[in-house]
């Protein structure tokens, strides 16, 4: 009993803690402590740093650099991941058009290297046939003459098919200038008169409708199957780009602009997978 006695006397025992400065010896500040009181404000104080210490972590971004504390990470992860894959997809489409318009304002400069279509057939994983297995028996140069002689004469205007896409004539005229790979003229122009309507040759969307210096104003249609339109010289587009615009539309009028231009006229390209090809074949003028 007089143990415990003692002890409770320790602890209730009461000390005086007293702040002096050293200079002046004068106090500055005293305080009355028992070991019972200094135990509690150590232990009050000690709660209430690790209260405030993970509140701080809880509730700010601290708490992302704690190891095995992040929250849905497996989720923020794969977030992550599809706005990477989604980047690249948009990143693929934006090169592939900027190589797309490259190539259209290169066809429009007209410093595309016509390659020749018999070069195109040629390749490695082809299997190649003796010539004897292509020799046109005399029924097939018969019939292929009879084709040959009706179509060399035709001057309906019926339209004429290009990898399943139908083809108009643009504008009715006089052809001034054909198409000639070694010259580099991968159109043909056609006469008439100023501001004689101009129509879209297919169904098709304007992808590019402005002002070059050497064509003046031009205006380029996109077809099905590859085949592209190129109308040039004009007086004015009617079309702007984007337009999705029917076959036989008006989308110009004949016109005499541009450097390259000798009078009115209609310079038509067309244009097969990048390749141009001959209009005269396809179309009745």
């Amino acid at each position: 009993m007089n143990r415990s006695k003692k002890i409770w006397r320790k602890l209730i025992h009461r000390y005086r803690l007293v702040i002096l400065d050293e200079d002046a010896y004068q106090e500055k500040l005293a305080l009355k402590l028992n070991r019972v009181n200094a135990f509690l404000i150590a232990g009050f104080g000690s709660l209430f740093l690790i209260g405030f210490t993970v509140l701080l972590i809880a509730l700010t971004p601290l708490k992302e650099y704690m190891p095995g504390y992040g929250v849905n990470t497996a989720a923020q992860r794969a977030r992550i991941e599809a706005l990477v894959h989604r980047a690249d997809s948009i990143e693929a489409v934006i090169q592939a058009r900027s190589v797309y318009f490259s190539n259209i304002e290169k066809l429009l400069k007209g410093e595309v290297n016509a390659v020749p279509v018999d070069t195109l057939a040629h390749s490695d994983s082809v299997v190649r046939l003796p010539d004897s297995a292509f020799a046109p028996t005399q029924r097939d140069s018969a019939f292929r003459a009879q084709v040959e002689h009706t179509l060399r004469y035709d001057l309906t205007g019926v339209p004429r098919k290009l990898e399943s896409v139908v083809l108009f004539a643009p504008v009715k005229g006089i052809v001034t200038n054909t198409f000639d790979i070694e010259k580099k003229h991968f159109a043909v122009d056609v006469a008439c008169e100023l501001n004689t309507p101009v129509k879209a040759a297919a169904d098709g969307i304007v992808v590019f409708a402005g002002w070059t210096a050497e064509t003046g104003n031009t205006l380029v249609l996109q077809h099905a199957r590859g085949v592209v339109t190129v109308y040039k010289h004009n007086a004015v587009c009617y079309k702007g780009e984007g337009d999705r615009v029917q076959a036989g539309a008006v989308i110009a009028a004949v016109g005499n602009s541009g450097e390259f231009s000798s009078g009115p006229h209609l310079h038509l390209e067309i244009w097969l997978r990048g390749q141009p090809v001959d209009p005269l074949q396809y179309i009745n003028f």
